[in-house]
């Protein structure tokens, strides 16, 4: 189970570094924008469930201290630096990862990534207006 997650966030890394150089043809900063859009995606699902957990609990999340918010960010930033530039994994990930998978691997993995960003979106539009209908209804 965590080699699972482990090979997701490494393609979902390669895939927002993909994204960077070959779309958005990034050339000055490609790594740090990848680095900055994984954070903003683990941040968005962080916070997705911590809403939805004082939404159960509270049923409000108005009387939250800003600090948590804070914390939350600080957590993934130091996790992501954990997970990519410990042992400098993000150069493995840029330049050898895609060769060694297989077609049906980088095939499912893609369509894994895909759901993940989708889904991503999707529950954290729903948790914002749910904290929003809560916090003014």
């Amino acid at each position: 189970m965590v080699r699972m997650i482990v090979d997701f966030l490494y393609h979902l890394f390669y895939r927002i570094y993909w994204w960077n150089i070959k779309v958005i043809k990034d050339s000055g900063t490609p790594i740090y924008m990848t680095f900055l859009g994984t954070i903003f995606l683990f941040v968005m699902n962080i916070n997705s469930l911590f809403f939805t957990f004082c939404l159960i609990k509270y049923g409000s999340t108005s009387q939250l201290p800003g600090f948590i918010y804070w914390i939350n960010i600080s957590v993934v930033i130091l996790t992501n630096i954990l997970i990519y530039f410990r042992r400098k994994k993000y150069k493995y990930l840029t330049t050898k990862y895609i060769k060694s998978l297989n077609e049906r691997q980088i095939k499912s993995r893609d369509l894994a990534v895909i759901v993940y960003f989708i889904l991503s979106f999707f529950i954290y539009f729903i948790i914002i207006v749910m904290v929003d209908n809560a916090n003014n209804g």
